[in-house]
């Protein structure tokens, strides 16, 4: 039968996973599967590093059994703008970790611990078992907990110490006491004595005085409404005249209330009225915090009628304003009740359901909540204030978790029940939407995760190679301690919307949060300084330098783990992904755990799906910055099992640093068919490089 042949090229894996395709649709320059492989911005592919404790590590005992963990990076700390900071939430306690070029990250940790039961609210023993949140803006940490009381933490960077300060939000009393049964326009006939303590409450709330309701109930058979407004009725003279009373339309618009100032949760309205109605919230306080436009923003208060409602501050002058969330002036006075642009308030999102997380991104607010995706900003668009601000619905896309946020040169990624989104501005509008990122790349993988591992995912960008790394759960925890312990990492390249995931095991040493930071990174070792054959000294001690290889300050990706040694306690440091030799954990026990890499290719159709074709050759080329070696087989025919016969014998690839930038290996393939796949794996601890392939086919001109 006659034959034609074609040389055919693949020079690049630029779109790394994709489960999102058939067969006969699947795109080039992708993988179908893949596990511990790293995808970067030039199409190249390789095996990942090993992970493994930070170099000159430090470590501090630390049983996580029932206590979550959760990891935030604190920049301009104390208003110091070099100043970082990682905070490390474990259990009840707040440590603070020092990003320095110099050190360590664990080798940073800094004496002060911040002590959460502290905050806690009336009831509540502990909350070892939940997650704060935190948020940071005029050099201060703010930090919120369902069951904490809010509090700030500040750095005094002469002292070198931390502090904390409870935060209590307070509001005016708009509403007043809902109890009042009179109509808004309704006079009681009655006297001061007699009059209900709701409305009696009412009055005051609005402005009047004792002293000008006792003058009203001297003068009239009838007591003030709810719309009547105190210094509406004086003579010329600026004294109360009720004689006017009857002269004077009101109407039946109610006066404006809120003279009285409340903590949010303990409104005492009986300690000015006895037995007017209080309203008082227990044991549930605010869960995420946001500061934008100059203030903080609070919300996800568990409560009814109170979950959609979002709490902001007066523009920042002094630390006493963090929980001023009303509005300067006294709405009831004659002269100054104009409401400001730097005044604080109250915003109520009817249809939000509870507030899960809030971000701020270019001039507005982005509410995530349960029922969607809302945006907070000026009604120009120029920005929020007290006085001019409108509410947009995003999205309707629901939220699941404020944990899997990860910020993007300022726009969000996070994880959803049913993929990983973002918020993208129209270039042309800069009209914001929220987009899938998964629902055409992984979107089959990602559905596979656990829906209750997918609440606990944890992310950080690594702004250098353009990153975002998550670590998630591979199977549904059945304690606290394995909700946060994580097993699988999953990497987008934001340039090339390239995903592929990594697994780690969890055996000796345990995954439990995920962060960027700007220091050293990989294998730090000690250098004594030596002048000419004698030790360089100090005070009778020796100057010592870190030698970090080729690796110097830049954005490096840590994560925070847990180890118990043979014979000790469990302990935490900070470990990184940097092990050349690809093992994991070489420094737990001096072994490491062994890991596979491989890729397998996109299905290859060149017969357009009916003429069978073969590989006569195949000529793999690989970088050659070190020496390499790979193994490679072909799959025919969309076969997913060696069983079938359709699998070809493993074929090792050797491609040695000979002096060359790149080398070719060619390569014979057995078999023929329909459709034909690669999968490049790894030959044992050996690294390799791929970064693209030819392909000498021959296929049959006729079916």
């Amino acid at each position: 039968m006659p034959q034609s042949a074609n040389v055919s090229t693949q020079n690049n894996f630029i779109k790394g996973l994709i489960t999102e395709a058939t067969g006969l649709t699947f795109p080039e320059n992708a993988a179908t599967d893949t596990d511990n492989c790293v995808y970067d911005q030039l199409g190249e592919v390789s095996r990942r590093l090993g992970f493994d404790f930070e170099g000159l590590r430090a470590d501090y005992i630390d049983n996580l059994t029932d206590k979550v963990v959760v990891n935030y990076l604190w920049n301009n700390v104390g208003g110091i703008g070099d100043d970082v900071f990682v905070v490390a939430q474990t259990g009840d306690l707040l440590h603070f970790y020092r990003v320095s070029p110099d050190l360590p990250l664990s080798a940073s940790k800094h004496a002060d611990t911040i002590d959460l039961t502290t905050f806690l609210v009336t009831g509540v023993a502990s909350v070892a078992d939940r997650e704060c949140q935190f948020s940071s803006g005029n050099g201060r940490l703010f930090v919120t907990n369902r069951k904490l009381n809010t509090f700030y933490v500040e750095y005094d960077s002469v002292g070198d110490s931390f502090s904390a300060t409870v935060i209590d939000l307070q509001i005016r009393d708009l509403e007043g006491d809902l109890t009042d049964a009179l109509a808004v326009d309704e006079r009681p006939t009655s006297d001061l004595a007699s009059l209900t303590s709701a409305h009696e409450y009412n009055l005051l709330n609005q402005g009047w005085t004792n002293a000008n309701l006792v003058l009203w109930d001297t003068a009239r058979t009838d007591m003030p409404s709810n719309a009547d407004i105190s210094w509406l009725f004086k003579d010329a003279d600026n004294a109360f005249d009720f004689t006017t009373v009857d002269d004077r339309l009101i109407g039946n618009s109610r006066a404006a209330r809120g003279h009285f100032i409340y903590s949010v949760y303990d409104i005492d309205r009986s300690s000015h009225v006895v037995g007017a109605t209080d309203f008082e919230i227990e044991d549930e306080r605010v869960t995420t915090s946001a500061f934008h436009a100059g203030r903080v923003f609070y919300a996800g208060l568990r409560v009814p009628s109170h979950s959609s409602r979002i709490y902001f501050t007066q523009i920042i002058e002094e630390p006493s304003q963090y929980g001023k969330c009303y509005q300067h002036n006294d709405l009831t006075s004659e002269s100054f009740f104009a409401l400001l642009p730097s005044d604080g308030g109250v915003i109520d999102i009817i249809d939000a359901g509870n507030i899960i997380k809030m971000i701020p991104m270019m001039n507005a607010l982005i509410v995530f909540a349960s029922n969607g995706i809302w945006t907070i900003t000026g009604s120009q668009g120029i920005g929020f204030t007290a006085n001019d601000y409108s509410i947009n619905r995003l999205s309707t896309i629901t939220n699941i978790s404020h944990t899997s946020f990860v910020d993007v040169e300022g726009s969000p990624y996070w994880w959803n029940a049913d993929g990983i989104y973002t918020i993208t501005s129209d270039k042309q509008t800069n009209a914001l939407r929220a987009v899938s990122v998964t629902d055409k790349t992984i979107r089959k993988l990602y559905l596979a995760i656990p829906a209750e591992t997918k609440l606990y995912a944890r992310g950080a960008y690594d702004p250098f190679l353009k990153e975002i790394h998550w670590v998630y759960r591979n199977a549904e925890a059945d304690t606290i301690a394995e909700r946060y312990t994580f097993d699988r990492c999953l990497i987008m390249n934001t340039n090339t919307g390239a995903f592929y995931p990594w697994s780690v095991s969890s055996a000796n040493v345990r995954i439990h949060s995920v962060i960027n930071v700007v220091g050293l990174g990989g294998l730090i070792e000690p250098a004594f300084v030596v002048d000419g054959e004698d030790e360089v000294m100090s005070d009778e001690d020796e100057v010592i330098t870190f030698d970090t290889g080729s690796r110097g300050p830049t954005a490096i990706i840590k994560y925070y783990i847990s180890f118990t040694p043979p014979a000790g306690a469990e302990r935490t440091t900070f470990a990184e992904n940097f092990d050349p030799n690809n093992r994991d954990w070489t420094g737990y026990d001096a072994v490491g755990e062994q890991y596979d890499s491989y890729f397998v290719t996109g299905y290859a159709v060149r017969g357009k799906g009916i003429n069978r074709f073969q590989n006569n050759y195949v000529s793999v080329i690989s970088k050659t910055e070190t020496s390499t070696s790979y193994k490679i087989e072909g799959r025919w025919d969309y076969a997913t099992s060696g069983n079938t016969g359709r699998w070809s014998s493993s074929q090792l690839c050797i491609a040695n640093a000979d002096g060359y930038a790149y080398k070719a290996n060619r390569i014979r393939i057995r078999g023929h068919g329909l459709a034909c796949q690669f999968k490049i794996y790894n030959n044992d601890r050996n690294p390799f490089n791929i970064v693209g392939w030819s392909v000498y086919e021959t296929g049959n001109q006729k079916p």
